[in-house]
């Protein structure tokens, strides 16, 4: 006869007494009788990974053999409530559109079949508002928020222009050493050539001093040079204050791959490779428009405004505002005097949103 048997149905983080009797065929044997506690749905090491004044993100411990985690925020103060169910692989979330300098509970509770673990719960505030800084009108604005107001190409939105903050505009590139404007005539946007090992290199407190939204769009409109070199080398990267990136795109001419690269909330780099088909016509010489949209679960690629493919990721961690940001530098070298490749861009900005791959356009690309 069986000697095990599977005991459904119990209740979680509960203790049972098992009675097992003997029986025969005309009479009942000896019992014998163990007492055991099913396991517990309790997530533990609840705490906070990164916060700011409109954001708080979260990590635990996750729980073998459950269907998900409920995530719960309620401002302390006007009790309103968000709610969010995460799957069974998930050990972080983001909740973004916080009020700033409010008290929030988060609690988190894994889910299986229709029981629930215990909630575990914490609290934890938003950072005040930032300030913006007045400065003179003809200066890049030096900013304190996250996503402060740009114009876009004729659009306004929270964000920044990368063009301007390395000086390639009309007005200040000749004060850029190794940089040519290339006017196109059947289009308003000049391009920009950046020759080889031109460095061209700006401190990340000057275009990004609060740090980066959790959610963003890196657009970047380039083209390769028959000198660009066929070895990897970034579009734009970001690096600490020893030189070691941290955030960017980089571009492999050799396997034709792009790779996005990003701290990830636990301090680790993640990186992201794109090799679907699209991906190779980045490399054959004409102007492209890449989008990369990030959220706090995936990457999504689009190449001249057409989708190409989504990465599963990790949220954004926090990333130093003690380093650089640099344009074309080749990957194999590292510091302040390493190569870089030339190649030529026409626009570049991040948007503080998902939904920018959408909202452009990429008629505005020189044939």
């Amino acid at each position: 006869g069986n000697k095990q048997v599977v005991l459904e149905s119990l209740q979680p983080d509960t203790r049972y007494s098992v009675l097992v009797t003997a029986e025969y065929r005309s009479r009942e044997g000896g019992s014998g009788s163990a007492q055991g506690k099913t396991a517990s749905l309790r997530v533990s090491s609840v705490s906070v990974v990164r916060s700011d004044h409109s954001s708080i993100c979260l990590s635990w411990r996750p729980v073998s053999a459950v269907d998900g985690y409920r995530i719960v925020i309620q401002s302390v103060k006007d009790k309103r409530t968000k709610q969010e169910v995460a799957d069974e692989s998930s050990s972080s979330f983001c909740f973004t559109d916080l009020e700033p300098e409010t008290l929030y509970r988060i609690s988190v509770q894994s889910l299986l079949g229709s029981a629930e673990g215990a909630a575990v719960s914490i609290l934890h505030p938003t950072a005040s508002a930032p300030v913006r800084t007045s400065v003179h009108p003809r200066m890049y604005p030096i900013h304190n928020e996250v996503c402060p107001e740009v114009t876009i190409r004729n659009s306004i939105v929270k964000g920044f222009d990368m063009m301007e903050a390395f000086g390639l505009t009309q007005r200040a590139h000749s004060s850029v050493e190794g940089v040519a404007a290339e006017p196109f005539v059947f289009n308003s946007l000049p391009t920009y050539t950046l020759y080889r090992d031109v460095q061209l290199t700006q401190s990340t407190k000057f275009i990004h001093p609060a740090g980066f939204s959790p959610e963003h769009t890196i657009s970047i409109a380039f083209r390769l040079l028959q000198d660009t070199p066929k070895e990897p080398f970034a579009l734009w990267q970001l690096t600490d204050n020893d030189f070691q990136p941290k955030m960017g795109v980089v571009i492999d001419p050799s396997t034709k791959h792009l790779l996005y690269f990003s701290l990830d909330y636990r301090g680790e780099v993640q990186e992201l490779t794109f090799d679907q088909p699209q991906v190779h016509k980045l490399f054959y010489g004409s102007f492209h428009k890449v989008h990369l949209c990030v959220s706090q679960v995936s990457v999504s690629l689009s190449v001249d405004c057409q989708h190409v493919g989504e990465r599963p990721a990790r949220p954004l961690g926090n990333t130093p505002t003690d380093g650089f940001e640099m344009l074309g530098k080749l990957v194999k070298t590292r510091g302040p005097n390493s190569g870089s490749a030339p190649y030529q861009l026409q626009s570049f900005e991040i948007v503080c949103n998902t939904t920018w791959a959408s909202e452009d356009t990429c008629c505005d690309l020189p044939g």
